[in-house]
């Protein structure tokens, strides 16, 4: 579980935050590449923000980082829907990595 703080609960102006992000793989050149965060569209994925907290469930690209190595890419966060979306969201510098180990009989 990957979590970010939202560190303005205000928004900005006046308008509230987003209230679900996307947590993406980015390439080289920082176009979007949601086809390679294989945990997307699980129900456990999340991206909404509860408590001041924005949680996304990440387990299969951890995994997939772990056996295949980093692949050079960046994390990007972008508004469920960008478009219709003027809520501006600031996320504190430091997002926390929870690891939920589980024993496999």
């Amino acid at each position: 579980m990957l979590e970010f703080v939202n560190a303005d609960s205000s928004g900005f102006a006046g308008v509230a935050p987003p209230s679900q992000l996307f947590l993406v793989p980015l390439d080289s050149q920082g176009r979007n590449m949601a086809s390679r965060m294989p945990d997307l569209f699980e129900s456990y994925y999340d991206g909404n923000l509860r408590n001041g907290l924005y949680r996304f469930g990440i387990t299969r690209y951890v995994q997939q980082l772990l056996a295949e190595g980093p692949k050079g890419e960046d994390l990007g966060v972008i508004p469920v829907n960008p478009v219709g979306n003027l809520a501006m969201v600031r996320l504190r510098v430091r997002p926390r990595l929870r690891v939920t180990y589980t024993r496999i009989p």
